[in-house]
């Protein structure tokens, strides 16, 4: 095996490296990384290097509910470690575990990227170096592991990879280990899509864990991690009881100290050596900014490495000794370094950080050295390291400040909010006062968001947080929990009275219109109240009663507030109900579907169906769509129902050509979840070939919102699903926000007049303007215009005289079964135009 100082970067480097645009979004990246099966994606813009997006980055992605359609551009880290490809293999070690970096990506001459070297990379060319140094396993393993139960959410997963740091959870019974979810497994998480609060631990671990026996060597273990290309090893007592855990980032920290401590020995023991070597450990030692001592303790000499007289300021070859040693050293920092060189005289370790002053600035070092003791334990000389921290304590106080505040606002996250919470009960609880947590969701953000991009959306917010701190006292904290959501913890309050008042202030402050970008928006803020302890004396408890009345706040008609009531607990419970219940709906063939004649207003037959989706369940009965289809998109198990309800509406179909020869239209309505992330285009070929039906006599029913994200994605999505031969319309027209610039632009057949306007058309001139201005706009498009909720025949007459075209409504017949269609149709054949 080649000694590790004959490889450069060039030697160890992978040259296949991935990247991706700025533009490119995260669920792209996410879907490209779990595919790739790699950890890490760079950022290129014109072949310039601007950031890279790792596997660690995609947990704070997923804990901070970041939203998946976001371009890499404002998520990536930057600036990125780079080297180039002559570096010799220990300095780019030293530089990789000195910044704390798993990546290091490899330039050319030309500040090109030419490869990349992961701690994977180095692992490989390691091997099993030096680890017969290292006989301890349970001296290295980590011993505060983040562990959690199979029953566990997710999204408390996430929350404890964020705030540990960690790069696993491992999931548990009792002690006993039965998975673990990494990094690893973020993108295919992110890719598909699911919410992480929906999904428990347990669907999401892989298992069984790979452990080793606490009694093995550091060597045993570190060689089963080569082995089997581990970056998690599990660590179990003599009962299979988890007691540590090694990771691949400690193995290699460990490696690291070993290689540097045998260069300090090696100083020592030949100073021919250190001449041969000194100009390459100079210029690792640069590159680390870590220099290195020597110091005859009985002839009072001293020696240090060049590196060592830069970083304290001193000008080369200057004879050192103590009292010039002192006079850079911070001068309150001088006793305490004292104290711990008398301590390591007398045979304890010498590891301590302090201050030195170098001109007018002050800069933070580590130091460690090893001493050598003779027979008699006097000390004889000690060989020693000091490093420059100061941009890593600089870093650590960055990254704990993100670890408690939001990137965007600088306001707490949750984590903090959670301490500050304890604070204030702990605090009212002696005063007998109350706290009050108010949950605040803005209303129409998405809208937002979607139709003026996520820079504007990041200004709304930022706008946002200034009229809530207008509304609070000092005292008090504001939070942002992710998105569009926020936090308010109001202490020392005397009565519900004080929450009551704050609420109200902020519901007016954010009903005011608020300039961004030069536009003039307007939005609201829906809130839930919860009282400590009225509601409760828990965190968690208590916000997520605050949620619940935050969600009756919403039903409410937005832009406003409620307190949270145990009515609504049960309504909660419910809805938790349901969703189990729906789990489970699928597969116990619970779900059916009912047929809506659509009729020519002209002739009055029957022009085709849609099809609409009922839930018979033995407790529940006959469950309408408007009572549990929030609750499937809410969970993301529409996509596995609306997938069934296309593939039974085209066998059906199929069936009544086949039985009746009649070739029937069947009109099928798509969620915003399955028309961008439910692999629409591939689900619609799969079904149609499954089928056998023609490609004609299926039609999708879009809503307007759903045209309003990513008009372009969505264009494109379109024009694949026309090319296919199937048709398209607008369901709900009037209700959303088309401009006639997106219409003219979609591959749509005909638009659908909601029938909100419908109903009370005949009783109110605004509804019958509205419906004749559909029409005609319709006309101008060249579309076909069908109403929808038609019951009476007055409406009918209106609708025809107007020029609307079809109609479908309880005047032309009730959703009815299968079965039910099928003798309509024997006693009204349809006339089905060929083209529609």
């Amino acid at each position: 095996m080649a000694p590790i100082s004959d490889f450069q970067l060039s030697d160890i480097m992978q040259r296949d490296v991935r990247h991706v645009s700025p533009a490119c979004t995260l669920t792209e990246a996410a879907r490209r990384m779990e595919d790739e099966h790699i950890s890490s994606l760079l950022v290129l813009a014109d072949g310039k290097l601007v950031g890279i997006l790792t596997e660690r980055d995609l947990v704070r992605f997923m804990h901070d509910r970041v939203a998946l359609e976001m371009p890499v551009a404002s998520l990536m880290s930057s600036p990125v470690l780079t080297a180039q490809a002559d570096l010799d293999f220990a300095s780019a070690y030293t530089l990789t575990m000195s910044r704390q970096v798993r990546h290091l990506v490899v330039l050319g001459s030309a500040g090109e990227v030419i490869g990349m070297v992961s701690e994977t990379d180095f692992r490989s060319h390691l091997g099993l170096r030096l680890l017969h140094q290292l006989d301890s396993l349970t001296a290295i393993m980590d011993r505060e592991m983040p562990l959690l139960p199979p029953h566990a959410s997710l999204e408390e997963g996430l929350r404890l990879m964020v705030s540990k740091g960690a790069s696993y959870v491992l999931v548990v019974s009792g002690r006993q280990p039965l998975g673990i979810v990494t990094e690893r497994d973020m993108p295919g998480l992110i890719a598909g899509g699911v919410p992480p609060g929906t999904l428990a631990m347990r669907d999401v671990m892989r298992g069984p864990v790979r452990t080793v026996d606490a009694r093995a060597s550091f060597a045993e273990a570190a060689g089963q991690m080569f082995d089997h290309h581990l970056r998690h090893l599990a660590v179990v007592d003599e009962d299979a009881c988890i007691v540590g855990m090694l990771t691949q980032h400690r193995l290699l920290e460990q490696v690291g100290f070993s290689l540097v401590e045998d260069a300090w020995r090696n100083l020592v023991e030949s100073q021919e050596a250190l001449l041969r070597s000194e100009e390459n450990l100079n210029r690792a030692q640069a590159v680390a900014r870590t220099g290195s001592w020597y110091l005859n303790i009985q002839a009072n000499r001293m020696e240090w490495s060049a590196e060592t007289y830069r970083m304290f300021g001193i000008a080369p070859d200057t004879p050192m000794n103590l009292e010039l040693l002192l006079a850079h050293i911070h001068p309150d920092d001088r006793e305490p370094l004292l104290v711990a060189w008398d301590a390591a005289l007398h045979g304890d370790p010498y590891d301590i950080e302090h201050r030195i002053l170098i001109g007018g600035e002050v800069r933070w070092v580590h130091e460690r050295a090893e001493l050598s003791f003779d027979t008699n334990g006097h000390p004889l000389f000690a060989v020693g390291t000091v490093q420059d921290v100061t941009d890593l304590r600089l870093a650590r106080q960055q990254v704990e400040f993100m670890a408690h505040h939001d990137a965007l606002t600088r306001l707490p996250n949750r984590i903090l909010a959670r301490d500050r919470f304890d604070q204030a009960i702990a605090l009212a609880a002696r005063e007998s006062r109350k706290v009050a947590l108010l949950f605040l969701d803005l209303d129409n953000f998405k809208n937002i968001n979607d139709t003026l991009g996520h820079q504007a959306g990041d200004h709304l917010l930022q706008q946002v947080v200034g009229r809530l701190n207008e509304a609070v006292r000092g005292s008090d904290t504001i939070s942002r929990q992710g998105g569009d959501e926020f936090l308010v913890i109001l202490s020392a309050l005397e009565d519900e009275n004080g929450a009551d008042a704050v609420a109200r202030h902020i519901v007016e402050r954010l009903g005011q219109p608020i300039k961004v970008d030069g536009h003039e928006l307007h939005t609201s803020g829906s809130i839930g109240i919860s009282i400590f302890p009225d509601d409760g004396d828990e965190f968690d408890t208590l916000l997520k009663k605050a949620d619940m009345a935050m969600y009756s706040a919403k039903e409410s008609g937005r832009a406003t507030y409620r307190f949270f009531t145990e009515e609504m607990n049960v309504h909660a419970f419910e809805r938790l109900q349901m969703q189990n219940r729906l789990r489970h709906a699928l597969a116990q063939d619970e779900f059916l579907l009912h047929y809506q004649p659509q009729v020519d207003l002209k002739t009055g037959r029957i022009l085709g169906f849609e099809a609409l989706l009922r839930w018979q369940n033995e407790e529940l009965g006959m469950v309408m769509p408007g009572r549990f289809i929030p609750v499937a998109e809410e969970s993301g198990l529409i996509l596995p129902i609306g997938a069934w309800v296309l593939r039974e509406a085209c066998r059906q179909a199929r069936e009544w050509q086949d039985r009746l020869g009649v070739r029937i239209p069947v009109a099928v309505n798509l969620s915003a979840l399955q028309f961008r992330r439910g692999g629409l285009v591939e689900t619609i070929t799969g079904v149609l070939a499954e089928t056998g039906l023609a490609p004609g006599l299926l039609e999708l029913e879009l809503t307007e919102s759903m045209l309003l994200h990513d008009i372009d994605a969505v264009l494109a999505a379109m024009d694949r699903i026309r090319a296919l031969g199937v048709n398209m319309s607008i369901d709900d027209f009037g209700t959303g926000y088309s401009s006639l610039s997106y219409l003219k632009r979609l591959p749509v057949n005909r638009l659908k007049i909601d029938q909100s306007f419908v109903r009370d058309m005949m009783a109110d001139p605004d509804d019958a303007s509205i419906v004749r201005a559909i029409v005609q706009m319709a006309h101008s498009l060249k579309l076909t215009v069908i109403a929808e909720g038609v019951e009476e025949v007055e409406q009918a007459q209106w609708l025809e005289r107007e020029g609307c075209e079809q109609a479908q409504g309880y005047h032309f017949g009730r959703p009815m079964p299968a079965d039910a269609v099928a003798e309509l149709l024997r006693a009204a054949p349809a006339a089905i135009p060929p083209d529609r």
